[in-house]
């Protein structure tokens, strides 16, 4: 479900309670409640990782990984550990991650160079990304690294420290496939 949809079903569903559970007992008519004083918004950090599996030392580890930042980070917040993926390959599944829609709506079941998401079709044309959406709504938004396929959107963070290179190991021959569709460079 697009974010939007998301805010406004849990806005009717929060004014839906509030006015139901408010009045008297015996009363038809619901007696307005005191607005709560303004609470700061929550910090938000969101990690994306590609084929980190359950290596990680929280989820049960790995022998060769040591993962000790990782896991206090896990034990201070929220660690989903039922997660799946909308699509097979990082792209489409990073697409569907930032707009709040599956490939099935989207149309986007290939690599896409992130510029253009928003041109893969009716469903993306208007879309509003995750980042975009936490900053029409007051929050700092940095990002750093592959949060999309390639990177991200141009505009899509008010910082964004680009994607990171270098990472290994390497193979030494690389083994390259393309088709109309997809590309792998998978070694």
């Amino acid at each position: 479900m697009h974010t939007d949809k998301m805010l406004k079903s849990l806005c009717t569903l929060c004014v839906s309670l509030l006015v139901n559970s408010c009045g008297p007992a015996d009363s038809e008519t619901p007696v307005a409640a005191e607005p709560a004083p303004a609470a700061e918004p929550p910090n938000v950090l969101m990690i994306i990782v590609d084929d980190l599996n359950d290596w990680v030392g929280v989820m049960g580890g790995h022998p060769d990984s040591k993962t000790p930042n990782m896991d206090r980070l896990a034990s201070e917040g929220t660690l989903f550990m039922n997660a799946h993926a909308t699509a097979a390959i990082c792209g489409p599944s990073r697409a569907s991650v930032m707009t709040g829609l599956r490939p099935s709506t989207t149309g986007i079941y290939e690599q896409l160079s992130d510029k253009e998401i928003k041109q893969a079709g009716p469903a993306t044309e208007n879309i509003t990304f995750m980042s975009e959406y936490f900053a029409e709504h007051g929050y700092k938004t940095m990002g750093i690294g592959k949060i999309f396929h390639n990177g991200a959107p141009e505009g899509s963070f008010e910082v964004y420290g680009g994607r990171i290179k270098g990472f290994g190991p390497h193979p030494p021959d690389e083994f390259v496939w393309h088709s109309d569709r997809t590309n792998t460079d998978w070694g």
